[in-house]
Parts: C-alpha cells; sequence; structure tokens
C-alpha cells in the first residue's frame, strides 16, 4: 500500500530522531542523576509515524521512598523551562525544535497492582509491546486508519482507541487486514483476552470494574483487572466496525486520507436541507480539558435546537486549531402554534400550577394527561442561534462566527 511508505519514517529520520532522542536522554539523565530516566510512548515502541515528534519520557521514582507522595511537585523542583500539563497526575513538556518532550513521573514498581496511577502502568505496556509487536507497521496502519476517520484518542471528548489498545490490536491480530476482516463482523459486545487471563467473558466481567465495561472488552494484558479499551464508546466502536466493512468491499488509501469537514463538503452533504455552519477559535487550555467543555458546548446546541422542535438529520464537531460545530436540519418552518404538555389529569396540585402558568390558555386532555395550545416563540433556526449564542453559552471560544445556509 501506498500509504504505508508514507507513514513509515525513512532510514535518515530515524537516524535524525534517534540522535536527538539520545541527547535529550543524556541531558535529563545529568539533569536529574538521581532518578531513573527510560524512553515510552511510540518511540521506545517503534510505532511512531512520520513526522509525528512527540517524545514521551518517563522519570521513575523509587517506588519505596516516594509511595503516597506528589512525585508531580518532586519532578517540577528539579526542572526548568517547562510547560505543566495539568491531568490526574501532572506532567511536564519541554519544546526543542519541531521536537515536543513530554516529561512523565511515575512510580518504580515491579507490579502493575502496585500503580497509584494509571500512567505508572505506562512502562509495562511499553514493555509487552516491544515483545509481543513483531511488525510495528502493521500498527501504524491502524494508527494512520484510526486517525483519518476521527477514531484515535481515548480523551474524553474523543472516546475512541488509544495506542496502546491499537497496538494490544495487532498483538493479538498481527496485521491490519486480518483485524480488519474480524473486526467487520463484530457484535455489540466484543472480547478480546490476547494472554487468555480468563476462561471466558462472564469471568472477566466479575473481576473488571462495572465502571470500565464497554461495547469493547480488551483485557489488559499485564494488567489482567483493567478494560484498556474502556474510554472507547458505542460510537466509535460501530464507526469502526462500519469502516472495516467498508475497507473489505473497496480497499483503498483513502481510508487512510484525514476527512476534514469543511463549508464546501458540507454544502454538498445537506442537499436542500438547511445547514448551520459554527466557526471559531477556542480558548487556550490543555487540550483533552478544554475538547471536553467544547464537546459539552455542542451536545448542549444540538439538544437545544431538537427542545425547540427543529428536526436534526446530521451533526457533528470537530476539534483542532480551530472548532467546527455543524448540524442539518429540516427546512420547513415550524408550526405557528405548540403544544405544551403538564401534569397527568389526577394529579391535582401540579395541575393546578400549570393552569395558573398557562392562565388564559384552554386546557385540553390526551390519553389521561393535560397540554395547552400556545403560540410558538422561535420558528426559524435563524431566530433561534440569535438568542442562543451567547457569551455564556459559548464562553470556550475566543470567537467564533456562524452561517446558515
Amino acid at each position: 500500500m501506498k500509504i504505508l511508505k508514507e507513514i513509515t519514517p525513512s532510514r535518515w529520520e530515524k537516524y535524525i530522531v534517534n540522535r536527538r532522542v539520545s541527547s535529550i536522554l543524556e541531558e535529563l539523565k545529568k539533569d536529574i542523576p538521581s532518578l531513573t530516566i527510560e524512553l515510552g510512548g511510540s518511540f521506545a515502541k517503534n510505532t511512531w509515524l512520520s513526522g509525528d515528534h512527540d517524545i514521551d519520557i518517563f522519570v521513575k521514582f523509587p517506588y519505596e521512598k516516594y509511595q503516597g507522595k506528589d512525585i508531580s511537585k518532586a519532578l517540577k523542583s528539579r526542572l526548568n523551562n517547562i510547560t505543566v500539563v495539568h491531568g490526574s497526575r501532572d506532567y511536564f513538556q519541554i519544546r526543542r525544535g519541531k521536537f515536543v518532550i513530554e516529561l512523565i513521573p511515575v512510580l518504580d514498581i515491579k507490579d502493575p497492582k502496585q500503580a497509584a496511577n494509571v500512567t505508572d502502568m505506562s512502562p509495562f505496556h511499553t514493555r509487552w509491546a516491544k515483545e509481543n509487536i513483531k511488525n510495528p507497521d502493521q500498527v501504524r496502519l491502524l494508527k494512520k486508519f484510526m486517525k483519518a476517520n476521527g477514531l484515535y484518542g481515548a480523551e474524553s471528548f474523543i472516546k475512541g482507541f488509544s495506542g496502546y489498545v491499537c497496538e494490544v490490536l495487532i498483538g493479538k491480530y498481527h496485521t491490519f487486514f486480518d483485524l480488519i476482516k474480524d473486526s467487520s463482523n463484530w457484535p455489540e459486545r466484543k472480547y478480546i483476552d490476547v494472554q487468555d487471563h480468563y476462561p471466558d467473558l462472564a469471568e472477566a466481567m466479575k473481576k473488571i470494574n462495572k465502571e470500565r465495561h464497554g461495547p469493547l472488552i480488551l483485557v489488559d494484558p499485564v494488567h489482567p483487572e483493567r478494560n484498556a479499551a474502556a474510554a472507547l464508546s458505542e460510537e466509535k466502536y460501530g464507526k469502526f466496525v462500519e469502516l472495516s466493512k467498508e475497507f473489505l468491499r473497496n480497499p483503498t488509501d483513502s481510508f487512510f486520507e484525514s476527512k476534514t469537514m469543511n463549508l464546501s463538503i458540507l454544502g454538498q452533504k445537506k442537499e436542500d436541507n438547511k445547514l448551520v455552519y459554527v466557526s471559531g477559535i477556542p480558548v487556550e487550555g490543555k487540550r483533552d480539558v478544554i475538547g471536553a467543555k467544547l464537546l459539552k458546548t455542542n451536545e448542549a446546541l444540538v439538544k437545544e435546537v431538537e427542545v425547540q422542535g427543529f428536526s436534526i438529520i446530521d451533526y457533528g464537531w470537530e476539534y483542532g486549531d480551530t472548532v467546527l460545530l455543524w448540524f442539518i436540519i429540516d427546512p420547513s418552518p415550524l408550526s405557528e402554534k405548540v403544544k405544551k404538555w403538564g401534569p397527568p389529569i389526577e394529579d391535582k396540585q401540579n395541575l393546578k400550577s400549570f393552569a395558573d402558568k398557562w392562565k388564559g390558555h384552554k386546557l385540553g386532555e390526551e390519553n389521561g394527561r393535560t397540554f395547552v395550545i400556545v403560540p410558538r416563540k422561535i420558528r426559524a433556526i435563524e431566530e433561534f442561534l440569535e438568542l442562543y449564542l451567547n457569551e455564556e453559552n459559548m464562553k470556550y471560544f475566543q470567537k467564533y462566527e456562524v452561517k446558515v445556509l
């Protein structure tokens, strides 16, 4: 496949990157001589994509000495010229030209069960991937496929497939094509246990925290009481299954090309319907935090559009340097009047409150429930947007513009 050549780092790129990584590691070992410095992430596993130069480095604190202590604070005190990234445990970024180095404090543990934070297990994940993935190019194909189709990333605003999940899947199926052939037939819930920790799904479900269940139960090879794919949503799971079917029918490189929405594409997509297109610049902040808030902004907008009575045909959103929220609705104007439902007819107390609220309007009854017919305040989507898109509802945008086509 042509795409594989594009995403696989050349020998020259590997040489340049490896030299820079080695230099950074040596620099850190001199600056922090008392701690263990270890390369992690896709660079350590050799699953990185060409042009992707974000480097994960674990800074390992002795478990006996630092258990129960704030190792983020301890690491921060030893570093200079860093950017703090807040999370379940803070970590730090350093920039060296086009390279972004993430310094991740972890406890140096011997058993994953000793982990005080999910990041403490990351070195175990790295070790497993290095030992079990025989062809890293297959991971590259899967990662590119996921990224191109908006399925990559375990952040709360994406709810997709993490890099580690991609690696475990290739560890199971060995090749991208074998995975796609099987995933095209995945049921509503798929169970995968690469290391055969459990005899069956029922036994696995007993051990894995109920809150970590989901459409894909992927038993973590190094920590069997954890579902590695717990962040995956039903929507992204279902989309992957459908894309697998489509790919098998027509396996082309187009499945690996990013599909960024724009006004031109959406203009064709809407056909004879009405398109609402909101684009803007997000406020500054940690990407996954701002992304989660933007996701809620989009969901609240869509919900309110439906509450007003507009019929949504399709909608979506994208988050990069800019943010795009869009939805396509039935272009028909809403009716002049709307039915407002009240309490059941036998609920005398609430019935009186409902009647007082709609004083002057005739009470009706249907299937034992009361209602009134009142004039609709908003009939056109433009009227709704003028009222709804205000400073409070759009507070996670620095600025934005709205188009209705």
